[in-house]
């Protein structure tokens, strides 16, 4: 009898996931407790594969801490910031990132949630725009673990497909889960 061949099956769900951590950061977690935000949408309109992945990874959060609200004019001010092409980068970080709103925000949300660290998430959609219309290529979520002093510790992103290659909501969980769990830190308890 010849030796025993063993396969996996990996399920396709069109998804790239990438994490780093700062050079700085070298303990295996985050100062705890860890505070998360609610996610931040950045997005003018309603899109359909957004919505499936910003509802999952809410989801996901939810079931891990109870995430603080984020502050309307706070959610602008954090989309332009890091709701950008190099801020969700799949492919490397700048640790400088999120200098100018995030990590105030971040040191501020630490000082009144009496937290060691604060993990911010923001979803957006790439879109595709003609001279009528707009159709969604991709979704991108991003994860920001700042420390208490506004130092960004760690990054993760995520990115699927929208429009006609939008992931289904089991797809849209599954890559949640992976993002949140990659997250090094401890989630204040619920």
């Amino acid at each position: 009898m010849g030796p025993a061949v063993v396969v996996f099956a990996l399920a396709s769900s069109a998804c790239t996931l990438n994490t780093f951590r700062s050079p700085q950061f070298t303990a295996r977690l985050a100062p705890s407790p860890t505070v998360a935000t609610s996610l931040v949408k950045c997005l003018a309109t309603s899109h359909a594969a957004t919505d499936v992945v910003a509802a999952a990874y809410a989801g996901v959060l939810a079931s891990r801490t109870h995430p603080v609200d984020v502050p309307s004019e706070t959610r602008i001010q954090l989309c332009g910031e890091l709701a950008t092409d190099q801020a969700v980068s799949t492919w490397g970080t700048d640790w400088e990132l999120g200098k100018t709103i995030a990590a105030p925000f971040a040191k501020s949300l630490a000082a009144t949630e009496k937290a060691g660290s604060v993990l911010v998430s923001v979803v957006r959609t790439d879109d595709a725009c003609d001279e009528h219309t707009c159709k969604e290529e991709r979704v991108d979520v991003g994860a920001f673990l700042f420390a208490a002093d506004g130092t960004l510790l760690w990054k993760g992103a995520a990115r699927t497909g929208g429009g006609d290659s939008a992931p289904s909501q089991s797809d849209a969980e599954a890559m949640a889960r992976e993002l949140v769990s990659e997250v090094p830190a401890d989630f204040r308890d619920k």
